[in-house]
Formats: C-alpha cells, sequence, structure tokens
C-alpha cells in the first residue's frame, strides 16, 4: 500500500502511512473539529482552557451590578446550560460575582450547614450501628471490650466478629465507639 503523504512503499499493507512523521505532516494545520484527535463532549477544565484560548484571560466583569471589588476573573456557567464549546453558555465574572452567582439557596443552605464551628453548635451525627457504615452492633462493641479486659487476644476477637484487627483496637483504645465508653 502507498503512504498517503508521500507515495512510498508502506512497511505493512494496513498501513496507511510510512511513517509517523507523514502521519503528522498530514494533520500540520488542521485545527479544530477537523482534527482526529477533536473530542465533542470534554469535561470541565478543558471547556475552560478552550475559553481561555479562544477568549484570551479577561478584566471585565460582564455583571452590569459589580462593584469592581476584585482583581481576579473566573468563566462561570450560566445556570441551565451545559459545559460545552460554546461562548454563549458562559459569563465573564470577577471573582466575588461569580459567588453570588454561583450562590443559590440549596447552596447557601449547605455552607451555613458547614459552618457549625462558627455559631458553637454542633451538629450530631449518627453514632454507632445507626449510622448505617458500622458492621457491628451496640451489644457486640461492649463484648469486646469486656472480652478483651478478661484477657482475649485482639487477633482472635477480629476473626470471631469478622473485622479487621485494627477495627478491634481502635474500639478497645475508645478511638471508635467513643460514646460507649
Amino acid at each position: 500500500m502507498k503512504c498517503k503523504q508521500c507515495n512510498k512503499e508502506t512497511r505493512l499493507p494496513h498501513h496507511k502511512f510510512c511513517s509517523r512523521e507523514c502521519y503528522w505532516e498530514t494533520l500540520r494545520g488542521i485545527r479544530g473539529e477537523n482534527s482526529p484527535n477533536y473530542k465533542k463532549v470534554v469535561g470541565k477544565s478543558q471547556v475552560h482552557r478552550w475559553l481561555e484560548v479562544h477568549y484570551g484571560k479577561h478584566s471585565i466583569c460582564e455583571n452590569p451590578k459589580c462593584k469592581h471589588e476584585s482583581e481576579f476573573f473566573d468563566w462561570a456557567k450560566k445556570t441551565g446550560k451545559k459545559y460545552e464549546r460554546k461562548r454563549e453558555n458562559f459569563l465573564r465574572l470577577c471573582r466575588s460575582c461569580h459567588r453570588r452567582y454561583d450562590l443559590t439557596p440549596k447552596l447557601k443552605k449547605k455552607a451555613v450547614k458547614n459552618l457549625w464551628w462558627n455559631t458553637g453548635t454542633k451538629i450530631d451525627y449518627a453514632k454507632g450501628e445507626e449510622s448505617g457504615m458500622s458492621k457491628l452492633k451496640t451489644h457486640e462493641v461492649l463484648k469486646i471490650r469486656e472480652l478483651y479486659k478478661k484477657g482475649k487476644p485482639t487477633k482472635e476477637l477480629s476473626k470471631r466478629y469478622n473485622t479487621h484487627i485494627m477495627n478491634i483496637r481502635y474500639i478497645i483504645n475508645g478511638q471508635t465507639w467513643k460514646h460507649l465508653m
């Protein structure tokens, strides 16, 4: 078979090019959607990179109510739009406007919930078998501590309760199941 670039004979019959150089030479100048390496669906970071390459870094906020407080600018995805290579899906916003734009009532509620250390009220998380992550029941944990005090080795306890030896040690030392101490 002949090379598509230089018309030399290829080494193997199913090859279209005689060398990598010929292959890359055919791709020279081909950009965007015509490139064989072009991906239509890309991730968040690739879309942001595409925006920077095609529309550059910006220094103007598109929010008409902007107070011009920030020196840093970001591309913000418009609400309801997808991450696609389309300029109309994005806004140029300064960092402070971007945060205000993204802070929906649902996110605001989540942010307030995560600030329990500022308010002084601690959130009570489910403990022990109520957490849904526990392999052991409360009575089993109490029995493990009792058997350990009587001299049973941790290895034997881990086999009996079908759990890792470190879990047994954490229970005995009070690093886990503290509420039962």
